[in-house]
């Protein structure tokens, strides 16, 4: 028998049938990041986040590199499991091509 975490664990790491720059979190959630996806941060100083890339590591976690919409020579790197947290992040939508 498996811990809840240890299942989980192995959900995220199976292939995703999705393809690249598409990650579905947890079935209970319903919720898919893909490129391009808008989302604001909860709290002081947030601000609004465009995910520009997503990335594995070399353990296999993967990660959004997301640019700042009002900066756009701001980045930052997040793990996907972060980005999915509604007490950190708001969902706005999909940017849509200039």
């Amino acid at each position: 028998m498996f811990h809840c975490c240890t299942l989980i664990r192995m959900a995220i790491r199976r292939p995703d049938p999705l393809g690249p720059g598409v990650w579905r979190g947890h079935m209970r959630r319903k919720r898919e990041i893909v490129e391009g996806q808008m989302v604001r941060k909860l709290g002081p100083g947030g601000g609004v986040w465009q995910v520009v890339a997503i990335r594995k590591d070399g353990l296999g976690t993967q990660h959004a590199q997301m640019q700042r919409a009002d900066d756009p020579k701001t980045f930052k790197t997040l793990s996907l499991a972060a980005l999915m947290d509604p007490h950190q992040f708001e969902w706005l939508g999909i940017a849509e091509a200039p």
